[in-house]
């Protein structure tokens, strides 16, 4: 949605996320589901409706080319819905974690 003012909203959901490994390693394989790495698990009857994050973005009018004001940044996750998120990381994804972002030793 964009103002006449060069102000822009803009929002959107995700439905659902899986996120699993087709060759999971031996640091996984006493994991319940060794080939999952992200899912998420809602409780309770669903409608199919369910959103796993709605996200809207509104930014103000451009003043400097190139640099973006945001006037609001707002992430739900399930908004309105019981849930869990399941993140299975095993030992070596998690160093390959800490080495990526320099934080090994």
């Amino acid at each position: 949605e964009y103002s006449s003012n060069g102000s822009v909203v803009s929002s959107f959901s995700l439905t659902d996320i899986n996120v699993s490994s087709s060759k999971p390693g031996p640091d996984s394989i006493n994991f319940v589901d060794p080939t999952s790495v992200f899912k998420a698990e809602l409780e309770g009857e669903k409608s199919g409706k369910e959103r796993l994050a709605a996200v809207r973005v509104e930014t103000l009018p451009r003043v400097v080319k190139g640099f973006t004001l945001y006037n609001h940044v707002e992430v739900n996750l399930f908004p309105g819905v019981v849930h869990h998120l399941v993140v299975q990381i095993s030992k070596s994804i998690g160093k390959l974690f800490l080495s990526y972002f320099g934080l090994s030793k």
